[in-house]
C-alpha cells in the first residue's frame, strides 16, 4: 500500500533499527573476528587493527570505497536535486564524483604513489611530516581533519533529520546512538544498498502497476509534470534533457565540493590498506560501482517521486518544505513500496550513516595514534598503548562530532549547504596533497595557500603552491627518505602472533622491486583510463546533448533505463562477487579447517615465544628473500665519489698528523677505493676552545694533567693550515664561536684561506652549539640558550663570516647540531635554523648542512647486542632531519659519528665494525652524501679507527663500507629495517652491480654460534664472487700483537697490520652458485657480505 506522508510514519522505529542493526552488526563483526582468529590465526595486532596488514584485495577495496561515499547525501541530495532539475542532475551528481575518483586514483596517481614511496606508511600525514616538517604536518592534518568534522556532521545532522521525520526519533539521540564499524562491514553495507538501488529500478520500471511499472509510464507522467510544473532554465522546462542550467551549474558546484573530499585521510587509508597492485583496480572498481548508486537511485526515485504526484501513489506535491529536508527519497519509497520501503531507507540511511562515519573515525583514530601520539608524544609505544589509544580516539570523535552536530542543527544550516560549501573550506588544499607524493619540487612554504570558493579554491592550490615553490625555492625531495623515516608497529608482543605473521606483516609492509616496477608500469595506463575517463562521462556523453537542447524521447528514454538497469546490476554483481572470489581460497581453508577437514599446521601455530623456544636447538635461521631488480629503481639514491671520510678532533690533528704512523697509511686504502684523496674534517669540542695566535710558530699548544684528557684552552698558529696543505684533501674546518672572539676567529679564517683554500671544502663555526650552555656555559650562550637564543647568534656570526669571507661562496657547513629535534624539541635546532633563523644571503652562503650522530641511547657496558642490531640504526637515522637541508636544495652530511659519544669500550670491538659498515650504507640510502667518523683523543675514544699502536674494529667496518659502494653510482635499501638483516643494491649505470648482507645478530663467543640463511632472487647469472667480513665474535677486539692464530676481525680472509696498516694474508674470494635466478648464502651472527653481481 502506498504511503503518501512519512512524517511519523513510523514510530519507535528508529530506536529499533538504530540499536538493533547496531547489535547485529556488531555481533556479525565479532563473530567473525573469533572466527578468522581461530580458523585463520588472524591475530589483532595495532597493523591489523588500524592497517589491515596493507592485505586488502581490489574487490573488497571498492567496496570500502561505494561505502564510504555512500553517505546519506549521497541518497538524499542525488535524489532531491533529481527530483527538482531531472535527469541531467542525476547524471552530473554520479559522474563529477566518478571523475574525482578516478583522478584521485589514477591521474593523480597520489593513491599509488602512496604505496610506492611508503609502502610502510600508516597515514598520509607521515609522509608530510617527513617532507615538510613539523609546520606542513599540522596544516594538513589541519585540513583533513576540518573535512572529517565537515563530512561527519553532514551525516549526522542527515541521517538524524530523516529518522526524526519518519519515526519521530529524537534527533539528538540519533546523532549519539549509532555504533562504528569496519572494511568488512563495508562490504555488507555496499551489497544492501545495492540490493535497495535495484529493488526500486524493478518497481520503477518492470514491475507492472497502476502508474509506474515501465519507461513508457514513467515518461508520459514526466512529459505532464513538465507542463505543470516546467524547470526554469531547462530546455522547455522538460525534466529528461540534459540541457539544465542549474544541473551543469550545481554539478560543477559538487564537482569542486567532491575534489575537497579527495583531502580526506579516509581515501588514503583505502589505499593504504589496499594490497599493493589492488589499489588501482580498487579504486577504478569502487568508482565505475559508485557512480550507480546516486546515478540510478537518482534516476529511479527522484524522477518517480516527480511521476507520482498527483496520482494514486502520492496525490499531491511534495511541500517546498520538505525538498531541503531531503525527504523527497523517502516520500518517493514510501509511495512506491509502503511502510515495508520505509523500513528499507530507514536501515538504507543507517547503514550509510553508520558505515560512512565510522570510516572517518577510524581514519582519524589513525592519524591521532601515529601522527600526533606516537609521533609526538610517544615515540616508542607499545602496541597495546596504539590499540587503547585508537579506542580512545573512537570514543572521544565519535562524542565530539555529536555534540557539534546538534550544536549545528540548531542554525538554518542544511545537509544540501554543507555539501556545496565544503569545497570553499578545503579544495585549496587538494593540489598541494597530490603534489606531495608526486613533485619533489614543492616546498613546505607551498602548503598553505588561501581560500576564495569552490572552482576558485581548487585552483589556487595549483597556482599558489607552484607559485610560493619556486618564489621560495624548490625542493630536491629524497622520496627514499619516506620509507626510511616511516615505521610499522612492532606486533611481536601481541598475544598469539606467530613469526610467519611478522614476516608476511613485515614483507606486506614492504614494496618489492617487482611490486614498485609494475606499478610504475601501469601508471601509463591509468593515466590513459582517466583520460578515457573524463572525456567520456564528462565531455562526450552530456555536453552534445546539453548543446542541442536534445529531450529524451520514449525510445531514448527507455535505452537511458536500460544502461541504468544494466549499471546497477552490473556493479551490484562485481561488489558482491568479486571480493569472495578473490578470497575464495581463504574462506574454503577457514570452512575446512572449522569443519576438521584441514588442521592448522604446528609451525603456523606456533607463538613467536614457542618459535624462539624451539630455535634455541637449532643454529640456522632464515632470514627474508630478497628480490634484486636489474634495473636501478626509481628510489635508488646517488652516491658521492667519496662518501665515507674521517674527523679529527681539532686539538689532535697535528698529532694525527706527525706522531702517529698508522694514520696516512690506513687512509690510503680509502684513497685508493676512491681514486682520489678521502676527505676529511677538522674539529669537534676542542674547536670552541682554540685561540688563534698569527705569532705562533708551533702546531698547537695545550696543557693537561693526563694526556687522555682534552685540553680546557689551546693555543694555534699559522703552522696548523700548513698540515692541511699536506693532507691535500677536501676538507671542513671547524673554528671558534664559542668564546665569542670574532676578531680572532675571522683573523684565523683569513689565514686559513690564505694558505689552503683550495683544498676548504666547507667551514664550520662552532662544534655543537646546541649544548653551548647546557654542558659547557661558553661565553657566546645565555640561558636558556634556546632555538630562538642560538638560531640568531648563528644566523649573525655566519653574516659576519660572509663580510669578512666575501668570496668564494656557498662555503659554510650548517647546523652540527649534537640532539636531533625529535629527542629535545626545545633545543637549538636544524629545521629552526633553515626555516626562521637563516635569511637568503645566509642560505645562499651555506653549502652544505651537518649534524652528528652517536647512538641515541642509555647504553652501559653490557649492551651491545641491542646497540649493534640494524633496527637500531634505522631508527637512529630516522631522527635526522635530512628533509630540511633538501628542502633549500642542500646536501646533509654527518660531520661527526661514531658508535657512542662516550667511553664505551664496546664502540673497539668487532660488534662495532657490523653496526658502522650498516650505518654508512643505510645513511647513504637516505640521501646522506658524506660521513665523517671522528677521531679523538689519541689512546683514549674506544670508537678511534686506530690508536697509537694497533687498528682497530671499527676501521674494518667503515673501510668495508666504503668498498661496498665503491665504483658504484647509486644505491637502494631493500630491507624494511624491522629485524636485524640489512641489504643494500649498489648500481653502476643503471644495473645492478653489487649487493650487501648484514647479519647484526649478537655472538658473545660462546655456546652455538647462530647462522642465518639469506637468499637472493631475480639474479641473471649462473655464479658470483663474494668477500665476508667476520670475526670471532661480537666481542672480539684486535690485539696489539698480532699472530696467525690472532682472534681479529678478517676481510676476505685479510686483517690490517698494526705496524703499517697493510692488509696481511692471502684473500678469500668466496664463489656462489645461482639456481633459476636465486642464490642462498648463509651468514653467521655478526658477518656481512659483498655479492659482486
Amino acid at each position: 500500500m502506498a504511503v503518501h506522508q512519512v512524517t511519523g510514519q513510523l514510530p519507535q522505529a528508529g530506536y529499533a533499527i538504530i540499536l538493533g542493526f547496531g547489535a547485529l552488526f556488531v555481533s556479525i563483526v565479532l563473530l567473525i573476528s573469533r572466527w578468522a582468529a581461530k580458523y585463520h590465526n588472524e591475530v589483532q595486532g595495532s597493523e591489523m587493527c588500524t592497517m589491515a596488514k596493507r592485505s586488502i584485495k581490489s574487490g573488497l577495496t571498492a567496496a570500502a570505497v561505494v561505502s564510504s561515499w555512500t553517505i546519506a547525501s549521497t541518497l538524499l541530495s542525488s535524489t532531491t536535486w533529481s527530483y527538482s532539475f531531472g535527469v541531467a542532475e542525476a547524471y552530473f551528481y554520479g559522474a563529477g564524483a566518478l571523475t574525482v575518483i578516478a583522478v584521485f586514483a589514477v591521474f593523480v596517481m597520489s593513491a599509488i604513489e602512496l604505496k610506492r614511496r611508503a609502502p610502510a606508511a600508516h597515514t598520509f600525514f607521515e609522509v608530510s611530516r617527513i617532507r615538510y616538517g613539523r609546520g606542513g604536518h599540522i596544516v594538513f592534518m589541519a585540513y583533513s581533519t576540518l573535512y572529517c568534522v565537515i563530512n561527519c556532521v553532514n551525516i549526522l545532522i542527515g541521517g538524524s533529520a530523516v529518522f526524526s521525520a519518519m519515526t519521530g526519533m529524537n534527533q539528538i539521540a540519533a546523532r549519539y546512538l549509532p555504533p562504528t564499524a569496519v572494511i568488512i562491514t563495508d562490504y555488507m553495507n555496499t551489497i544492501f544498498i545495492h540490493c535497495i538501488v535495484l529493488a526500486g529500478v524493478f518497481v520503477a520500471y518492470a514491475k507492472p502497476g497502476p502508474v509506474l511499472g515501465s519507461p513508457d509510464k514513467v515518461w508520459e507522467l514526466l512529459k505532464e509534470a513538465a507542463t505543470r510544473a516546467p524547470v526554469p532554465g531547462n530546455a522547455g522546462g522538460e525534466y529528461l534533457t540534459m540541457r539544465s542550467n542549474d544541473a551543469i551549474l550545481l554539478g560543477i558546484i559538487l564537482w569542486c565540493a567532491i575534489f575537497g573530499c579527495t583531502i580526506d585521510v579516509q581515501l588514503f587509508q583505502k589505499s593504504i590498506t589496499a594490497d599493493p597492485a589492488a589499489t588501482l583496480p580498487g579504486y577504478i572498481i569502487g568508482g565505475v560501482a559508485w557512480f550507480s548508486i546516486p546515478f540510478c537511485l537518482a534516476t529511479t526515485f527522484g524522477l518517480s517521486a516527480r511521476a507520482m504526484e498527483f496520482t494514486e501513489l502520492l496525490p499531491r506535491a511534495i511541500t517546498p518544505k520538505e525538498v531541503p529536508q531531503g525527504l523527497v527519497f523517502p516520500i518517493a519509497v514510501g509511495a512506491m513500496m509502503g511502510n515495508a520501503g520505509l523500513v528499507l531507507v530507514l536501515i538504507m540511511v543507517f547503514m550509510a550513516c553508520t558505515f560512512g562515519f565510522s570510516v572517518d573515525t577510524v581514519s582519524i583514530a589513525s592519524v591521532y595514534i601515529y601522527d600526533i601520539y606516537k609521533g609526538y608524544f610517544n615515540k616508542d609505544a607499545s602496541v597495546k598503548q596504539l590499540v587503547r589509544m585508537s579506542h580512545f580516539a573512537v570514543a572521544i570523535w565519535s562524542l565530539l562530532m555529536a555534540v557539534i552536530a546538534t550544536g549545528i542543527s540548531r542554525t538554518a544550516i542544511s545537509v544540501n549547504y554543507i555539501v556545496t560549501c565544503i569545497g570553499i573550506f578545503c579544495d585549496c588544499a587538494v593540489f598541494p596533497f597530490y603534489a606531495t607524493l608526486l613533485w619533489k619540487k614543492q616546498s613546505k612554504h607551498a602548503v598553505m595557500p588561501p581560500l576564495i570558493g569552490n572552482v576558485v579554491s581548487v585552483l589556487s592550490g595549483i597556482i599558489f603552491s607552484v607559485a610560493v615553490t619556486y618564489a621560495f625555492g624548490t625542493d630536491q625531495f629524497n622520496w627514499s627518505l619516506l620509507q626510511a623515516g616511516i615505521h610499522t608497529s612492532n606486533d611481536m608482543d601481541v598475544r598469539g602472533i606467530t613469526a610467519r605473521q611478522v614476516e608476511e606483516q613485515a614483507q606486506a609492509e614492504t614494496l618489492s622491486p617487482e611490486m614498485n616496477a609494475l606499478l610504475k608500469r601501469g601508471t601509463h595506463k591509468a593515466i590513459l583510463a582517466t583520460i578515457i575517463f573524463f572525456i567520456s562521462m564528462m565531455v562526450l556523453w552530456p555536453l552534445p546533448m546539453f548543446g542541442t537542447s536534445y529531450v529524451f524521447s520514449r525510445g531514448f528514454f527507455t535505452g537511458w533505463v536500460a544502461i541504468t538497469f544494466i549499471w546497477a546490476w552490473g556493479a551490484a554483481l562485481v561488489i558482491t562477487l568479486l571480493p569472495r572470489w578473490q578470497s575464495r581460497s581463504t574462506l574454503l581453508l577457514s570452512v575446512r579447517t572449522c569443519f576438521g577437514f584441514e588442521k592448522i599446521t604446528a609451525q603456523d601455530d606456533l607463538s613467536i615465544d614457542q618459535e624462539m623456544t624451539e630455535h634455541e636447538g637449532s643454529s640456522v635461521l632464515a632470514a627474508p628473500n630478497y628480490a634484486v631488480p636489474d634495473a636501478q629503481p626509481e628510489n635508488a639514491v646517488g652516491i658521492d665519489p667519496t662518501p665515507v671520510g674521517a674527523s679529527f678532533e681539532f686539538f689532535m690533528w697535528p698529532s694525527y698528523m706527525t706522531n702517529i704512523s698508522l694514520t696516512l697509511p690506513c687512509i690510503d686504502h680509502f684513497n685508493k677505493l676512491y681514486n682520489r684523496k678521502m676527505p676529511i674534517r677538522i674539529g669537534g669540542t676542542t674547536q670552541d676552545r682554540a685561540t688563534y695566535d698569527p705569532a705562533f710558530r708551533g702546531y698547537v699548544s695545550y696543557s693537561v694533567d693526563d694526556p687522555l684528557e682534552a685540553p680546557m684552552s689551546l693555543t694555534y698558529g699559522p703552522k696548523f693550515f700548513d698540515l692541511i696543505k699536506k693532507f691535500g684533501s677536501d676538507t671542513i674546518l671547524g673554528f671558534n664561536r664559542g668564546l665569542n672572539n670574532r676578531t680572532n676567529t675571522f683573523s684565523a679564517v683569513l689565514k686559513a684561506k690564505e694558505k689552503v683554500a683550495k683544498y676548504l671544502w666547507a667551514i664550520e663555526l662552532g662544534n655543537e652549539p646546541d649544548l653551548y650552555w647546557k654542558y659547557w656555559q661558553y661565553p657566546v650562550a645565555e640561558a636558556p640558550w634556546n632555538e630562538t637564543q642560538e638560531g640568531g647568534n648563528a644566523a649573525d656570526w655566519a653574516q659576519d663570516f660572509i663580510n669578512h669571507w666575501k668570496s668564494p661562496l656557498p662555503i659554510l657547513a650548517g647546523g652540527g647540531y649534537a640532539i636531533p629535534f625529535e629527542i629535545e624539541p626545545n633545543w637549538p635546532n636544524l629545521p629552526y635554523l633553515i626555516e626562521t633563523s637563516y635569511n637568503k644571503t645566509v642560505k645562499d652562503a651555506t653549502k652544505v648542512y651537518n649534524g652528528h650522530l652517536y647512538a641515541f641511547s642509555n647504553a652501559s657496558a653490557e649492551d651491545l647486542g641491542p646497540e649493534m642490531k640494524h633496527q637500531r640504526v634505522v631508527q637512529d637515522l630516522s631522527l635526522l632531519p635530512i628533509s630540511g637541508a633538501k628542502s633549500v636544495g642542500r646536501s646533509y652530511i654527518l660531520g661527526e659519528t661514531g658508535f657512542h659519544g662516550l667511553d664505551y669500550e664496546m664502540d673497539s670491538t668487532f660488534g662495532s665494525a657490523i653496526q658502522t659498515t650498516d650505518k654508512t650504507l643505510r645513511a647513504l640510502t637516505l640521501g646522506i652524501q658524506r660521513l665523517f667518523y671522528h677521531q679523538g683523543t689519541i689512546n683514549q675514544a674506544f670508537f678511534n679507527w686506530w690508536w697509537s699502536d694497533h687498528v682497530n674494529a671499527p676501521f674494518y667496518g667503515a673501510y668495508f663500507g666504503a668498498l661496498a659502494v665503491a665504483g658504484g653510482d647509486s644505491i637502494v635499501a631493500s630491507d624494511n629495517g624491522t629485524d636485524p638483516y640489512a641489504q643494500y643494491i649498489i648500481y653502476k649505470n643503471g644495473k645492478a652491480f653489487k649487493a650487501v648482507m648484514i647479519n647484526t645478530d649478537y655472538y658473545s663467543g660462546s655456546g652455538k654460534r647462530s647462522e642465518t640463511k639469506f637468499t637472493l632472487s631475480g639474479l641473471r647469472t649462473n655464479l658470483v664472487q663474494a668477500l665476508r667480513m667476520t670475526g670471532p665474535s661480537s666481542e672480539t677486539t684486535v690485539p696489539i700483537i698480532q699472530t696467525k692464530s690472532s682472534p681479529q676481525p678478517s676481510i676476505g680472509g685479510q686483517s690490517f697490520s698494526n705496524k703499517n696498516c697493510k692488509l696481511s694474508g692471502k684473500q678469500n674470494s668466496e664463489k656462489f652458485s645461482v639456481k633459476k635466478g636465486k642464490l642462498e648464502v648463509t651468514l653467521k651472527a655478526s658477518e656481512a657480505l659483498i655479492v659482486y653481481l
